[in-house]
């Protein structure tokens, strides 16, 4: 056998070797666990506690049963499942095939259920008002004792606080109605006093007010029922009283699942409205889980301001077709929204702006390189084995790459997903059955 032979031999053995070793080293370094043939009850048990969670990508029967296995948990760990979505919705669609009708309240144009102001006091009712409009309409702090006057009088004339009725209040003649209700007896002379001087002490906000209420009405006219509207007939009116409308704190309190259609994310007054109800029943211990399906986070404040402010008392599942262009590519809001999640799911991207943000998120690992060098030559006269010789050397090396290449997320399948929760501590990329 020449040493040539001998030499390239040796080399194989030990290029195989090397190969099988170093694929072992990068797969470690890489940290990815790989799970075929799985459900999502795997990995997001039943009964489980509901993670602040990212769903991002374009596989809707993934997302769906992610959100379905999160409203089931959120109610067993007596969390309300509040959901706010842009037109149509898969989730929308399974709720009432999944759960029993007194379980949920589904509002859309087709089904118009919303009554922001359903079941509040004056005091709750100016709560949301200060969070939403405080700034747009410079409203002062004074106004409150204008919206207690009014409630006071509809509680009064036994009407319930609604959006239409602010709305529609004639606010100017408002003290020549209590001077009336005095004179017929209806109140007395020190309740009427009493009134006037809330009125008179908020009366520098009456315009701001009236135009917050007409703009947040024209707004969500479309989710109010009939019977509530401006303009209803009596035999509308009297059908309202039959049925049962929900304001978010409403819902919250009757521990019901609401899913609400948003219609569009230019809606930014009716997503704030709904933003600043879950924070103040959350202030009064309520567990929420607020699930946002294709919402726009990055144009509204008081949304923004909810999901970072990170409380355990409402977790925000996040999910849509491309997170990151809902935070309009804003990166340190993206950031942060991660930063703060318990749970990541990844699936296919479109957007090549978008895969390359997951890529650099997921992050980076030390991947082994092997180089190899050939030299021949020939031996001696002299040598033991005289002829031809050959050589191998072996180089090694380390370069930072993608833990999932950008090209990785985009090819993606409907039935994969990468998988990272706060339990496990670990990337998982998982295959569906």
């Amino acid at each position: 056998m020449s040493s040539t032979i001998v030499n390239s031999f040796a080399n194989a053995l030990s290029s195989g070797f090397n190969i099988k070793s170093n694929k072992r080293i990068n797969k470690n370094n890489r940290g990815v666990t790989e799970l075929k043939n799985k459900t999502l009850a795997d990995v997001y048990p039943v009964g489980s506690d509901v993670n602040r969670a990212v769903i991002s990508g374009v596989s809707e029967s993934i997302k769906t049963d992610y959100l379905i296995h999160s409203i089931r948990n959120s109610l067993i760990n007596n969390r309300t499942p509040v959901i706010l979505y842009e037109g149509d919705n898969n989730l929308a669609k399974q709720i009432p095939a999944l759960f029993n009708p007194d379980e949920y309240i589904l509002i859309n144009s087709g089904n118009p259920g919303f009554e922001p102001f359903f079941g509040m006091s004056s005091y709750d009712i100016n709560t949301v008002i200060s969070d939403i409009s405080t700034k747009k309409y410079d409203l002062k702090k004074n106004f409150s004792y204008y919206i207690d006057s009014i409630v006071q009088c509809m509680s009064i004339n036994r009407s319930a606080p609604t959006l239409a009725r602010f709305q529609k209040c004639l606010h100017a003649s408002m003290i020549d109605q209590i001077n009336d209700m005095v004179n017929r007896g209806t109140i007395s002379d020190t309740i009427g006093q009493d009134l006037q001087s809330k009125l008179m002490m908020g009366q520098s906000e009456q315009f701001k007010l009236e135009a917050f209420f007409d703009d947040l009405y024209n707004q969500i006219f479309f989710l109010i029922p009939e019977g509530y509207r401006n303009g209803a007939t009596k035999v509308q009116r009297d059908l309202a009283k039959k049925n049962k409308y929900y304001s978010i704190c409403k819902a919250i309190n009757e521990k019901k699942i609401i899913a609400i259609d948003i219609a569009s994310n230019f809606n930014t007054l009716l997503i704030e409205l709904i933003a600043a109800e879950i924070k103040l029943s959350a202030s009064k211990g309520n567990g929420i889980s607020l699930i946002l399906n294709n919402v726009n986070i990055n144009e509204n404040e008081l949304l923004k301001k909810l999901i970072l402010l990170n409380s355990d008392k409402c977790k925000t599942i996040i999910t849509g077709n491309d997170v990151y262009s809902e935070c309009n590519c804003e990166d340190k809001l993206f950031d942060t929204i991660i930063g703060n999640a318990e749970t990541i799911a990844v699936l296919a991207h479109s957007s090549q702006l978008s895969c390359k943000k997951w890529s650099e998120t997921i992050g980076y690992y030390d991947k082994l390189d092997e180089a190899k060098s050939f030299q021949t030559g020939r031996h001696s006269s002299t040598s033991l084995f005289p002829g031809a010789n050959a050589s191998t050397s072996i180089n090694y090396s380390t370069k930072r790459e993608y833990i999932v290449k950008p090209e990785e997320i985009n090819r993606m399948q409907s039935d994969e997903m990468y998988y990272y929760s706060i339990d496990n501590k670990n990337l998982q990329h998982i295959t569906f059955a």
